[in-house]
Formats: C-alpha cells, structure tokens, sequence
C-alpha cells in the first residue's frame, strides 16, 4: 500500500514539473517574437526614414501659427461681424417731371390775353410746342364770329361736338388754331378759354380783317 502511494506522488510530480517547463518554454517563445517583431520595426524605420509615433514638434506648431488655439481663435475672427460702420452710397437724385403749365398768352398788338390749358392731349401738344418757343399765326376773319389761321402742323385730336362761347380756342381739323368771339356748333378740340373776355374785348384787339396773333408761354 505505501508503494502505491509512494508511486503515485513520484506520477504527480513528474507531470507537475513537465507542465512547468512547457509554461517556461511558451513565455520565452513569446518574449522572442515580441522581441523579433520590434528589431524588425527598428530595422524598418531605419531604412526607410518612416517612425511608428506620428509627433510634431511644439516648437515648429509655435512657428507656424498651426496650433489649435491659433486656429480656433481665427475661426472666431471670421465669424464675428465687422464692426465698422457701414457708409451707404448716396442715392442718386430723382428726376422730377416737369411742372405743367396751366396758362398760355395770346399777344395781340400791345394787348395781352391770359388762356388756361384744356385738360386734353390736344392742350398737352400745343404746350409742348409752345415749350419751344413762341408761335405767330396770321389769322383771317370767318362768318364773324371767329379768328382762324393754320398752325403749320397737326396735333392729337380729341374731337367732341362743341357749342362755343367767346373767348374759347379750338383745334380744328387737327392743324388750324381758331379763337371764338361768337357762337357755333362743331366737332373741335379744346385747347384753352381765354380768361375775363367779353366780344367786344376780343374785337377791339383783332379787328374785323386779318391780324397776327402770337401765342406764348410768356407774356
């Protein structure tokens, strides 16, 4: 019975002194080929220039403005609005239109009558044209009632049948001037009454024949 046991611890420690050695001989393999591996990292890096620790220098990040603090703070320059005061460009002047004129002179002789415009694009022709400068007509006696005479031109029409009174001016036909110092029923243009004229008024300054009338935008 003791031989028994007595083989059986000899058994127990054969096995744990194999299992020692091959525990020992795994560690060393493995400290090899760690070691196998860095020599052939070292052996690389050296041959090649290339090193496994990517590291920049603080001194060469200080030079060259590249360090994240710089970086951010020139993030939040351009983010932050200007704060100089923005100079608008002065807006260049409107045109404004010109003032219509709503009266026009009729000069006969030394004696000046004062007409105001019709509101019609007929009135609108004859103040631009008047605009220009003056227009001397040489006007004829007609049916006794009226001065006429030819514009040299045609102005707008805007015809509509017309009882005239005196001391209205017509378009007639669309280039004939007419002044009324009586009555007549047609289809004229208005252009203008003359202001305050009573017939005789009109006749002592015209006369009963032919007569040159100047109308004006200036008296």
């Amino acid at each position: 019975m003791k031989r028994i046991i007595t083989l059986l611890m000899f058994f127990i420690l054969l096995l744990s002194f194999t299992a020692c050695s091959s525990k020992g001989k795994t560690m060393q393999e493995g400290t090899a080929l760690s070691s196998t591996i860095e020599e052939s990292q070292e052996s690389r890096a050296a041959n090649t220039g290339e090193t496994t620790d990517i590291t920049i220098p603080e001194e060469h990040s200080l030079e060259n403005g590249n360090t994240a603090a710089e970086s951010t703070a020139k993030l939040a320059d351009k983010a932050e609005p200007s704060s100089e005061p923005v100079t608008k460009q002065p807006e260049e002047p409107k045109e404004e239109e010109p003032v219509k004129r709503a009266q026009f002179y009729i000069i006969v002789g030394e004696t000046t009558f004062t007409a105001d415009f019709a509101d019609n694009s007929s009135a609108d022709a004859l103040r631009e044209l008047l605009a220009q400068g003056d227009l001397t007509i040489n006007m004829s006696d007609y049916s006794s009632f009226e001065k006429v005479g030819s514009i040299g031109q045609s102005l707008p029409r805007e015809d509509t049948q017309i009882s005239t009174v005196t001391g209205d001016v017509i378009l007639y036909q669309g280039n004939q001037i007419v002044i009324f110092y009586g009555t007549n029923s047609w289809s004229y243009s208005r252009l203008g009454k003359i202001q305050n004229a009573t017939k005789d008024d009109l006749l002592a300054a015209f006369g009963s024949g032919n007569v040159t009338i100047t109308f004006s935008l200036a008296k």
